[in-house]
């Protein structure tokens, strides 16, 4: 009889701590839909940089393409990315210029953001522009003026990338927008787009967005060369 009371009071303790399991095994399940994955905004431009060269001749439908951002994110008031958090996308289309083809096509189209804290991002994005990478400043920018400005500081509000400066940044080469600048930096504006001469976007063949294409020479992006993105989930990749 004592060893029956024992074997009650031992199931008895042991509901308890069963039932406490139960609810901290469900727990996750609940809070991720009360927290579901960031979404981006509809519209919200993202600036990135390549991490790595793709080029029409060597890459192929899929081929893994990354990139990094270079300014935060900010969707619905809040950062969900931070600068420097990664891009993960593929190759959607490549061509390259020979005899049989006279127009070299380069598509691509990222998919994910992996930011350094936090639950990664599925996005899909449409392609508005394509930069040259940016050079290193050898030469003083030239003053628009009868001497240079004194104000000092940067001029990270002429241009979306973190850490441009100077006139040659303001006015740095870019597909999808047209350069106007003073006369006194037309020719290193002319210098740049030597680098991206030829290149123009143009719609997909499947109507999803604008690829990279090229008459004269086969499309290819170096790294570090920049892109810009916009978030767009009315349109399908």
């Amino acid at each position: 009889m004592k060893r029956c009371l024992v074997v009650i009071a031992a199931l008895g303790l042991l509901a308890p701590a069963q039932s406490a399991r139960a609810q901290q095994d469900q727990q996750p399940a609940g809070s991720e839909e009360n927290n579901p994955p960031p979404q981006l905004e509809n519209g919200t431009i993202l600036y990135l940089e390549l991490s790595k060269t793709v080029d029409a001749k060597k890459a192929k439908i899929g081929d893994p393409v990354t990139a990094v951002l270079l300014t935060d994110v900010v969707s619905h008031g809040k950062i969900v990315a931070h600068r420097d958090s990664k891009l993960f996308g593929h190759v959607t289309e490549a061509r390259a210029q020979n005899k049989e083809n006279q127009e070299s096509r380069l598509g691509i189209a990222f998919d994910r953001i992996h930011p350094k804290h936090g639950p990664e991002i599925a996005i899909r994005c449409v392609l508005l522009a394509v930069r040259s990478a940016p050079r290193l400043q050898t030469e003083p920018p030239p003053t628009l003026g009868p001497r240079a400005p004194t104000s000092g500081g940067s001029n990270q509000g002429d241009w979306p990338y973190p850490g441009a400066r100077g006139a040659s940044s303001r006015f740095h080469a870019r597909l999808g927008q047209e350069v106007e600048a003073p006369v006194a930096t037309r020719n290193q504006i002319n210098m740049q787009l030597m680098e991206i001469d030829g290149l123009s976007l143009q719609p997909s063949r499947d109507g999803s967005g604008k690829i990279v294409v090229s008459s004269k020479r086969t499309v290819r992006l170096e790294s570090r060369m920049r892109l810009e993105l916009k978030v767009d989930y009315g349109t399908k990749q």
